[in-house]
């Protein structure tokens, strides 16, 4: 079993850090979901496990909600 997958079906707390629409700082892209991370799970990367919140259209700042899928990168390009 991957480490990705271990959250499916989990009910998890997300915090948001990059809303839906806001604009990255350094590569001028925008957000087109609320973005961030889930506090306390560390990832391979060494940082927090990131959280994709689909589906919600507003504005969040913390969301609790269940884990429907793992998002694995087709390359592993951090973006600093």
């Amino acid at each position: 079993m991957s480490y990705s997958t271990l959250f499916l079906g989990q009910t998890v707390t997300a915090t948001v850090d990059h809303p839906m629409g806001s604009k990255h700082s350094k590569h001028g892209f925008f957000n087109p979901v609320n973005y961030g991370y889930i506090e306390g799970v560390e990832a391979l990367d060494g940082e927090d496990l990131d959280a994709y919140i689909l589906g919600v259209f507003d504005l969040v700042e913390e969301l609790r909600g269940r884990c429907i899928a793992p998002v694995f990168p087709i390359l592993n390009i951090k973006i600093a």
